[in-house]
C-alpha cells in the first residue's frame, strides 16, 4: 500500500491481496526551514563593498536551498505520525481508494540498483505531480522482521525495516545502512515508461545493495533479494535473509517514487536570490489545478507511413485462407480528405479482409482529424492556402479551402460558448482571491467591488481600423475577466451582399435577415476611435449579470472617452466609479509638457534649452521625468506625492548659497544629501557634487513651475493612489496580435477566436489554455500535447524569471556605478585621494 502525510490527494491506484501490492498516491508535505529574508534595495549602498549585503543574502539563500534539497532527498518516509497505516487484507480496504498493480519484471541495473517494472490494471495512470510520492509496503510478520533502527519507530504490526540490524537483502546488504534512511524507488527513464504499462523504477541505496547479482524473479509479483534468499509462494515480495524465509507478504518494504516530468507549479522551487516570483508565475500558480487529471492514452495521433503499416500487417494471417499474404491499401475513392480509407487486402483470396478509416467520424459528418487539423491551423495562424502548402510538403492529403472554411465556421459559431467557459473559471479564481484578500465569505450571488484596468487596441495601425478589442484585467491578480471584439465591416456583406443587393429587393431582404441571424461580423457603426468607448460601455453593463462583479475603480490612460461614457451610462446606479491614472502615462506628461514649453518659448525668441548650465536640455527633461515618476510611486498619500513632485524640482534648484530642500524628505535615509547630513548632524557636501541635474531657477522657474503645479494637483495625485499601470493590458495586446498579424486582414470571428486563445494563455499558461480549449471544442488531449504545452509553459516562466533577474542586476550595477562616480567627484573636490598606500 501507499500512504503519506497529505493535504492534496491525487488519483489512486489499487489491487487485491493474493500476491499483489496495495498503494495510494498522495502529496508529501515537507516542513522546510524558513527562507532567509531578502534585504531591501536601499540596504545596498552601491559602493562595491565586500562582502555586500546582497552577496551575504545570496550565500545564506544557497545554504538554505542545499538544506531544502537534502531534506527532500533524505527524509525518511513513513516517520510522520500522521501517516496512515492500513492492513493489507482486502476486506479492510476501501475499494474506491486503493487500486491494484502487478510487478511484471525485475532486472539488475547495477550492483546497488534494481529496476522493477509494474503494470496498473484498467488503464489507470499515476499522473504524479511535484512533491508526490509512492510508498509501497507489505504486511509485517514480527517473526521474520528484526528490530528497526533508531530513526524508524515501531508502530505495532506496521513497523519499518531500517537500520543496520534489519537486513533485507542478505546479512551483508542492509537496506539503509547506519543512517536508518530507507532505500527508495526512483524513476529511471521519462517518457512512455511513465504511463500505465512500463512504469520503470529502480531501487537504490547510498551504501548498500538491495539485491545481489544472482537475484531471480519467482512469479509475476515476487523476487528474491539475496544470493541465498528463498521465496515461499508467488505472492512474496522480498526476503529478509537466509534465516528468514518469507511466506506471502511477510516483510516490510518502504519506497519512494519521484515525479518523472518537470513540475508544472512554478512556485515550488526556491525563489531566485535576486527577484521575487514574477506575475506570470503567480497567475499560473493561481490557475493551476490542485489535482492533475490522468492523461488519456487513447487519443494519441501521429503521422504514419502507410508502407510501414503494411509491413506490420503482412505478418498476420488471413481469416479466410490462413495465409500470410495481407497488405494494406489506401482506397482513394472512398477516402475523405485527411481521413483515409485503409483496407487489409489478401492477395491469395483477392478480397478485402477488413477496412477502416484512419479517423472516426463525429456527428454532423465531420471527421475528428479534420476538426483537429482546422483548429490547430487556426490557433497557429495558418490560412487555408498555407495549410494546404504544409500538407503538400508533408506528402499528406489536404482539405479543400471550402471544406476548411466550413469547419472553421462551425468552430466560430461555438465561440461565445467557449468564451464563457474560459472566463467563468478565471472570474471564479478572481472572486476567490478577492475574498481571501479581504477575509470575507462569499457565495455565487455575492457581488464584489474590484479595481480593473481597461484599454483598447485595434487590428490596423493608425486611426482607421475595422476591428477593435477592449479587455478588462483585474488589478489584484492580473487575470483577464472579460473581453469583446467589435467590427464595422463584414466581408460577406461586402461580397455576397453586394451581389444580392442588385437582385430583387425582397430576396435581398430575406437574405440579409438570415445572414444577421447566422452572425454578421458588423457589430458597430461609428469611427474606429469610438470602438473602445462602446466596448467599455458593453463590458460594464454586463459585469454584474455575467460575473457578479462591479468595476468600481478604473485604471485608464486618459487618452479616450471611455471613463466619461461609463459615468454617463451609470451601470451601477448611484455607485460612483473612480478613475485611477496609469503611472506610466502620467510620468510621460511632464516630459511632453516640458518639451512643448521649450518649443513654444523658442517661437517667442525665449531660450530655455541650449548648452548653458542649468537649461532644459533633452537630457535634463528625461531625468526630470524620471524624478517625477519616482516621486509619485514612492509616496503613499496624495499630499506626500505632491511634496515629492515639488521636491524633485526645488532639489535641482538648490545651490550652496540658496538651498531649496524644504520639500525633500527628512531623516538619515532621505535621498536628499542635504537633509540626510542634517539628520546625522554633519555638514552637507557641496551642491555642485551632489546635484546631478542642476536647474537655473532665475531662468526657468516662472515657466516650469506652473507645469509642475498643474501636474502635482491633489486631484491628480489622488488618482494615482493605487500606483497601478496598464502594463498588463499592453502585454495582452502583444499576445493577441502575435496571433493576428497587423499587416493582414482578418474577419471579426477570426480575431475573436485567436484573442480567446491568447487570453487563456496569458491568464493561465499554455497547459491550462490547451486543456480548456480542447475540452470546449470536444477534442481530447493526449500525453504528447500536454508534454509540449508544459515545455512551452516552462519556457515562458524561465524567460520571465530571466528578464526580471537581468533587470534587477542592471539596476544594482547602475547604483554601484553611480556610487563610484559620486566617490570620485568627492575625492576630486577634496583635492585627490586622501588615504592610500604610498601617497605621502
Amino acid at each position: 500500500m501507499i500512504c503519506g502525510e497529505s493535504d492534496l490527494s491525487s488519483e489512486t491506484v489499487e489491487k487485491g491481496s493474493n500476491g499483489s501490492i496495495l498503494f495510494e498516491v498522495k502529496n508529501q508535505v515537507l516542513k522546510l526551514p524558513p527562507a532567509p529574508e531578502r534585504p531591501l534595495d536601499s540596504d545596498c549602498c552601491g559602493g562595491g563593498c565586500v562582502p555586500c549585503v546582497m552577496d551575504i543574502y545570496e550565500q545564506e539563500l544557497s545554504l538554505w536551498q542545499d538544506e531544502c534539497a537534502r531534506m527532500r532527498c533524505g527524509e525518511t518516509l513513513g516517520s510522520s505520525r500522521s501517516e496512515s497505516q492500513v492492513d493489507s487484507e482486502e476486506k479492510s480496504l476501501c475499494p474506491t481508494k486503493y487500486k491494484k498493480y502487478t510487478i511484471t519484471s525485475i532486472s539488475q541495473e547495477a550492483r546497488d540498483i534494481l529496476r522493477i517494472q509494474f503494470q496498473l490494471s484498467q488503464n489507470i495512470s499515476l499522473g504524479l505531480s511535484q512533491g508526490q510520492h509512492i510508498i509501497i509496503r507489505g504486511q509485517e510478520d514480527s517473526s521474520t522482521v528484526p528490530a528497526p533502527g533508531p530513526s524508524s519507530p515501531v508502530a505495532g504490526p506496521s513497523s519499518f525495516v531500517a537500520g543496520p540490524s534489519s537486513p533485507v537483502a542478505g546479512p551483508s546488504s542492509p537496506v539503509a545502512g547506519s543512517s536508518s534512511s530507507l532505500a527508495g524507488f526512483y524513476p529511471v527513464a521519462p517518457g512512455p515508461s511513465s504511463s500505465v504499462a512500463g512504469f520503470s523504477l529502480s531501487v537504490s541505496g547510498a551504501s548498500s545493495s538491495v539485491a545481489g547479482p544472482s537475484s531471480l524473479v519467482s512469479g509475476p509479483s515476487s523476487f528474491e533479494a539475496g544470493p541465498s534468499s528463498s521465496v515461499a509462494g508467488p505472492s512474496s515480495l522480498i526476503t529478509t535473509g537466509p534465516s528468514s524465509p518469507v511466506a506471502g507478504l511477510s516483510s516490510r518494504f518502504l519506497t519512494r517514487v519521484l515525479p518523472l516530468s518537470r513540475p508544472s507549479s512554478p512556485i515550488s522551487e526556491p525563489p531566485s536570490p535576486l527577484v521575487q516570483p514574477t506575475r506570470s508565475q503567480k497567475k499560473i500558480a493561481l490557475m493551476s489545478p490542485e489535482e492533475e487529471p490522468p492523461l488519456q492514452q487513447h487519443c494519441e495521433r501521429t503521422i504514419i507511413d502507410v508502407s510501414q503499416v503494411g509491413n506490420l500487417v503482412s505478418q498476420l494471417s488471413c481469416s479466410s485462407c490462413a495465409s500470410q499474404t495481407l497488405e494494406v491499401r489506401v482506397n482513394r475513392a472512398k477516402s475523405k480528405g485527411m481521413s483515409m480509407k485503409l483496407e487489409a487486402f489478401c492477395t491469395s483470396c483477392n478480397s478485402v479482409v477488413a477496412s477502416t478509416f484512419s479517423s472516426k467520424q463525429e456527428e454532423g459528418s465531420v471527421y475528428t482529424v479534420h476538426k483537429a487539423a482546422v483548429l490547430s491551423a487556426l490557433l497557429c495562424g495558418l490560412r487555408p492556402i498555407t495549410f494546404r502548402y504544409f500538407c503538400q510538403n508533408s506528402n499528406m492529403p489536404a482539405l479543400h479551402p471550402k471544406t476548411f472554411n466550413k469547419i472553421a465556421d462551425r468552430l466560430f459559431k461555438e465561440q461565445d460558448r467557449v468564451d464563457r467557459i474560459v472566463f467563468e473559471e478565471t472570474v471564479a479564481k478572481v472572486r476567490q482571491q478577492h475574498a481571501r484578500d479581504r477575509d470575507i465569505d462569499i457565495d455565487e450571488d455575492t457581488i464584489l467591488d474590484i479595481a480593473v484596468s481597461y484599454d483598447g487596441t485595434w487590428l490596423t495601425r493608425g486611426h482607421q481600423s475595422h476591428i477593435g478589442i477592449g479587455c478588462v484585467i483585474d488589478v489584484l491578480t492580473g487575470l483577464v475577466i472579460d473581453c469583446l471584439v467589435l467590427s464595422d465591416f463584414c466581408q460577406v456583406c461586402a461580397t455576397t451582399g453586394k451581389i444580392k443587393r442588385q437582385g430583387h429587393p425582397d430576396t435581398y431582404r430575406r437574405w440579409l435577415e438570415t445572414h444577421k441571424e447566422e452572425g454578421c461580423d458588423k457589430k458597430f457603426d461609428g469611427t474606429s476611435g469610438m470602438m473602445e468607448v462602446k466596448v467599455a460601455e458593453i463590458l460594464w453593463l454586463r459585469s454584474i449579470e455575467r460575473h457578479k462583479l462591479r468595476y468600481v475603480t478604473l485604471v485608464s490612460d486618459g487618452d479616450s472617452k471611455a471613463y466619461n461614457r461609463i459615468c454617463e451610462v451609470a451601470p451601477y446606479g448611484e455607485a460612483q466609479i473612480e478613475k485611477e491614472e496609469c503611472l506610466n502615462h502620467v510620468g510621460k506628461r511632464l516630459g511632453t509638457a516640458l518639451r512643448n514649453l521649450v518649443s513654444d518659448c523658442s517661437k517667442r525668441k525665449i531660450t530655455l534649452g541650449g548648452r548653458g548650465k542649468g537649461t532644459l536640455t533633452q537630457k535634463a527633461i528625461r531625468k526630470l521625468s524620471i524624478y517625477y515618476s519616482r516621486g509619485i510611486r514612492s509616496a503613499p498619500t496624495a499630499h506626500e506625492k505632491q511634496r515629492a513632485v515639488l521636491a524633485s524640482l526645488f532639489h535641482c534648484y538648490s545651490t550652496d548659497n540658496n538651498p531649496q530642500h524644504q520639500f525633500c524628505p527628512v531623516g538619515k535615509d532621505s535621498f536628499c544629501f542635504y537633509q540626510s547630513a542634517l539628520a546625522k548632524k554633519e555638514t552637507p557636501g557641496p551642491h555642485s557634487v551632489h546635484i546631478h541635474t542642476p536647474l537655473n531657477r532665475k531662468l526657468l522657474h516662472s515657466y516650469i513651475y506652473p507645469v509642475y503645479k498643474r501636474l502635482s494637483d491633489p486631484a491628480l495625485m489622488k488618482r494615482c493612489q493605487l500606483a497601478a499601470t496598464q502594463n498588463a493590458n499592453e502585454s495582452l495586446h502583444n499576445a493577441i496580435w502575435s496571433k493576428c498579424s497587423k499587416e493582414k486582414f482578418y474577419t471579426r470571428r477570426t480575431v475573436q477566436f485567436r484573442a480567446t486563445s491568447a487570453i487563456a494563455e496569458f491568464s493561465a499558461g499554455p497547459v491550462w489554455a490547451h486543456k480548456k480549449l480542447m475540452e470546449a471544442y470536444g477534442l481530447a488531449t493526449g500525453a504528447d500535447s500536454t508534454r509540449l504545452a508544459r515545455q512551452r509553459q516552462q519556457k515562458r516562466l524561465d524567460d520571465s524569471q530571466y528578464a526580471a533577474k537581468k533587470k534587477m542586476v542592471k539596476r544594482r550595477q547602475q547604483r554601484r556605478e553611480a556610487r563610484r562616480k559620486l566617490l570620485a567627484e568627492l575625492q576630486e573636490a577634496e583635492g585627490g585621494q586622501a588615504y592610500g598606500a604610498g601617497i605621502a
